[in-house]
């Protein structure tokens, strides 16, 4: 009996997918926090627009596989957004994003966090076989983007991969 028991726990453990330990990020100054499969990089980059400096700030770990897991948050200066609402913001996010890949929009659907408005997308390029998923969120003059992309088939609908675009939360709304 006791081997039928250890046999089956065995198998358990040998079937059972064990994720790697997960990087808390807390910004403060981002006023968000996710859960990385592991610590990402930050960067803080600048964008010269003709309506005034984007301030772009990445999150990202990278796989060994080279699956990306990202939070990147823009803040726009001010007045920059005065003629676009929310949802005008997120189309023009959503569909920049798809351009800038040369991809094709899979899935996309109105979502919020928070009371913030959002997107929740997928994006095939068909070119590579890079899969992203993303989700947007925009709040006044920030936007949010979550990310998982990969070459791997299906990653971005892996259980890591939900795991941490579930952990992306936005602190108290401003």
């Amino acid at each position: 009996m006791s081997r039928h028991i250890s046999a089956a726990i065995v198998c358990f453990l040998l079937t059972t997918t064990v994720l790697p330990a997960a990087e808390k990020v807390n910004s403060k100054e981002g006023g968000f926090t996710a859960t990385f499969p592991a610590k990402p990089k930050q960067d803080k980059v600048e964008h010269k627009t003709p309506k005034g400096k984007l301030k772009i700030h990445q999150f990202l770990y990278t796989r060994k596989d080279d699956t990306v897991f990202g939070v990147i948050y823009t803040d726009f200066p001010k007045g920059f957004l005065d003629d676009l609402d929310a949802r005008k913001v997120l189309d023009n996010a959503r569909d920049g994003g798809v351009k800038n890949v040369s991809g094709k929009l899979m899935r996309d659907k109105e979502v919020q966090l928070n009371g913030r408005p959002g997107r929740s997308f997928d994006i095939l390029v068909e070119k590579t076989g890079v899969e992203i998923s993303t989700r947007i969120y925009f709040d006044k003059s920030r936007l949010y983007q979550v990310i998982v992309s990969s070459e791997k088939k299906g990653e971005t609908k892996s259980r890591q991969a939900k795991a941490f675009l579930d952990s992306f939360k936005l602190m108290k709304k401003s």
